[in-house]
């Protein structure tokens, strides 16, 4: 039903840029089929100029044969994935590829544990109290996660999400947070990732070449031996 499209940046600031939503009907609740999803997503991304070598991160049950699809025993990832393979290929794109989240049933409580945990910590920001009057409410810590207004339902939906009463540390079960989930796995992705070197400038480059060499420190000796050996 939902797909976001995330990425990041040298400092480590991670950006929700694109949302796909598939709004539910009274005759489909449940969402589209996992053909109709492939073939509106791939459009969803073509039109957009994503998906060229992307990773999707989806959830380990669209590897489990549903039904869904009519006469199919494919599971809903091959079928998605047959789909973005058969439309990116008339363009002549690489397609984006369909990756399970990295998590085992036996630790789906501290992997959600763990997503609510990242994304306050990314989302938490603070002000320096104790400037003059004149500069109040300056930022001395930034938030690290940004959202294009675009991405709606998902800015609608985080203030909206409910802590669980039995547990503060998760959130509620019955709470219908879809274009979270779908949001948390990439995230828990890109956090997880170590952050790729930023590329030199030319000019620094440059510096680098054309800096001289600093003098190497005159040998110690003493008496006959050299001590600095």
């Amino acid at each position: 039903r939902v797909m976001e499209f995330l990425a990041n940046d040298y400092e480590g600031n991670v950006y929700v840029e694109h949302e796909y939503y598939s709004e539910p009907s009274g005759d489909r609740p449940s969402g589209q089929t996992a053909g109709e999803f492939g073939e509106s997503t791939a459009a969803f991304m073509l039109e957009r100029g994503l998906g060229m070598n992307l990773q999707v991160v989806a959830d380990v049950n669209m590897w489990s044969a549903t039904g869904r699809d009519v006469g199919s025993t494919k599971t809903p990832a091959a079928i998605v994935q047959e789909c973005w393979n058969t439309e990116f290929k008339k363009y002549d794109i690489p397609p984006p590829i369909l990756i399970p989240v990295s998590k085992r049933a036996s630790e789906e409580y501290r992997y959600r544990v763990a997503c609510n945990e990242a994304v306050r910590e990314y989302l938490r920001y603070e002000f320096n109290k104790d400037l003059q009057p004149e500069d109040e409410g300056f930022l001395t810590r930034k938030p690290k996660l940004y959202f294009l207004p675009r991405c709606r339902n998902l800015v609608e939906q985080l203030p909206s999400l409910r802590g669980d009463p039995a547990d503060p540390m998760d959130i509620e079960d019955s709470h219908a947070a879809h274009s979270y989930d779908a949001f948390k796995m990439p995230f828990m992705q890109l956090f997880a990732t170590p952050m790729p070197k930023r590329e030199k400038t030319a000019a620094e480059k440059w510096d680098e070449q054309t800096k001289e060499p600093a003098p190497k420190p005159a040998p110690v000796a003493t008496g006959d031996y050299r001590i600095d050996w």
